[in-house]
Parts: structure tokens; C-alpha cells; sequence
């Protein structure tokens, strides 16, 4: 752990406690956002630190990376912000979200890894009766 901390500069974070989130796997930026597809399009920058995060425990969301090579390190189940991998140099996040997921970002936002919340659930109709 130490070697990668100081390889690949991976930083400390602190995770928001909610449930029902969905946290930026890696540092970037926000290129596409797209609420009627619930899709989202992250740009990870040559000198962003290469920690790889765990995103949610919701086994539905997506996160592919198209550009760019993921080393993981943790295989077993995660918690919301933990480090599982690296992912040094440039890389292009693909996220889906199911449909029972509101994005909360938008284009050309920052993204900090295993802090910023990319997605939350949306809350579940409550019947009058």
C-alpha cells in the first residue's frame, strides 16, 4: 500500500455516510451528462491521482473504463469510497445508472474520487391512503 500511495499518489478521502449514493470512482472531470439515458461520460487527467474507488454497493451500476488501464488490487466486496485499484495516466469513464437513479452532477463539474456524488436514488412514491 505504501509503494502505490507513493508511486501513484494516491490521496486520503472521506466519504459521505448516506445510502442510496453513488461516489466518482476516480479524480476528473464531467464530460457528457445525460439524464434521459442516465448516462455519464468522466475524462481522467494525465496528473489526477490514479486512486480507484468503489462507487456503491448497488451491484446495477455500470462503470466501464473505455481509455485507459485499471490494475485492481481488491477483489473482495467493497464499501463506498474504499481503494480497489489504480488507474495511472489518461483514462475515459463510461457510468449507467438503472432508471431508479437521479444524476446530481453536470458537465464540467470536478470530480474527487470516493467523495463526489455522482448519483443518488430516487425515493420511492409514498401512496395516500
Amino acid at each position: 500500500y505504501l509503494f502505490i500511495t507513493l508511486k501513484y499518489h494516491v490521496k486520503k478521502n472521506i466519504p459521505p455516510v448516506e445510502d442510496n449514493i453513488v461516489l466518482s470512482p476516480v479524480y476528473g472531470l464531467v464530460k457528457k451528462a445525460d439524464i434521459e439515458t442516465n448516462l455519464l461520460v468522466i475524462k481522467k487527467g494525465f496528473l489526477s491521482p490514479a486512486d480507484y474507488r468503489c462507487n456503491s454497493n448497488d451491484e446495477k451500476v455500470e462503470i466501464k473504463v473505455k481509455e485507459g488501464k485499471l490494475t485492481i488490487l481488491a477483489e473482495d466486496s467493497c464499501l463506498p469510497g474504499k481503494l480497489i485499484g489504480v488507474l495511472p495516466l489518461t483514462a475515459l469513464l463510461i457510468c449507467k445508472f438503472p432508471e431508479d437513479y437521479l444524476i446530481t452532477i453536470s458537465p464540467g463539474q470536478k470530480l474527487i474520487s470516493g467523495e463526489t456524488v455522482l448519483a443518488k436514488k430516487k425515493e420511492p412514491l409514498e401512496s395516500n391512503l
